[in-house]
């Protein structure tokens, strides 16, 4: 084994080495974690937000009041008018 050749200082430095690769590594793998709850906490929000839109673009469709509307979604009247537009 190569390893048991080296000296005691080559040993080590290698030894810190691996411990530096496995931090990084580590980091790495968080970091991934991290993007990809990010990306799917993303990707829910706009789709509650597009599936919001298609709702209310609906209600609109069916004359049903501003009001009305406003009391089902929650949103201000304002916020629906501007759906309207």
């Amino acid at each position: 084994c190569r390893i048991s050749k080296l000296t005691a200082m080559e040993k080590k430095k290698y030894r810190e080495s691996i411990l530096e690769y496995e931090d990084v590594r580590e980091v790495v793998e968080y970091a991934k974690e991290l993007a990809a709850k990010e990306a799917y906490e993303m990707g829910v929000a706009k789709g509650t937000a597009e599936a919001r839109r298609q709702m209310i673009a609906g209600m609109l469709d069916a004359n049903l009041p501003i009001a009305t509307i406003s009391k089902i979604t929650g949103l201000a009247e304002n916020e629906i008018s501007a759906f309207n537009l």
